[in-house]
């Protein structure tokens, strides 16, 4: 069966100086958000949604200590960062990854999969989603506007399955509360809870989910 796992993609360490709390090293791939994530791990993903939230980029000062980035956080109404859910086939090694402008506060669109609406997965490489009946076809490009690779690759999922999909996925923003808490916590005591409910509200996770 194919997966939808919630990603977000890493902030290079050479953009912005960034030292309130460790951060992965690595600048490339997207990151599984997940309730098994390491510490630094987190600190990536909530140091990508500091960054990528404000309105502009000139507008983001980096705070001087970990609470001032938390309440920071959550001042936003929505967070921003480049990602969303990642489609992938383990039995054909298809990878669909967000298009560029998609953010991760807008995984919940795939719910419109379930009624046959369109779905915007980004553009460049733009994925395409194609309804063939009961079955939804996400191709890896084409969905914006420019020819279609010839070499294009797709991945099916059975509309009967997506659900289970997205209950999934959800679980895996739900469980990222819990880490982010505990994480929170280690890096400013006490300020766990408060960090949680703002990722939650700014990334609409713990919402039941209209299927």
């Amino acid at each position: 069966m194919p997966i939808l796992e919630p990603v977000v993609s890493r902030v290079a360490a050479d953009i912005v100086a960034f030292d309130l709390w460790p951060v992965t090293t690595s600048d490339t791939g997207w990151l599984s958000l997940h309730g098994g994530m390491t510490s630094a791990e987190i600190g990536m993903a909530v140091w990508s949604l500091l960054f990528h939230s404000p309105p502009t980029r000139d507008d983001l000062i980096v705070p001087e200590t970990p609470e001032a980035a938390f309440r920071l956080l959550a001042g936003f109404d929505t967070l921003y960062a480049p990602g969303g859910l990642l489609l992938s086939d383990p039995m054909t090694g298809v990878v669909i990854e967000p298009g560029c402008c998609c953010d991760l506060f807008e995984w919940r669109d795939w719910l419109g999969a379930l009624r046959g609406e369109p779905i915007d997965l980004g553009h460049s490489p733009g994925p395409e989603v194609e309804y063939r009946g009961q079955v939804l076809r996400v191709w890896t490009d084409g969905g914006d506007g420019a020819p279609p690779s010839p070499d294009r690759k797709y991945v099916d999922v059975d509309r009967a399955a997506l659900p289970e999909l997205l209950q999934t996925a959800q679980r895996d923003l739900i469980d990222l509360l819990r880490v982010a808490q505990g994480w929170a916590n280690e890096i400013a005591p006490g300020q766990g809870a408060g960090l949680a409910a703002a990722l939650d509200a700014g990334l609409q996770i713990s919402e039941p989910l209209a299927l």
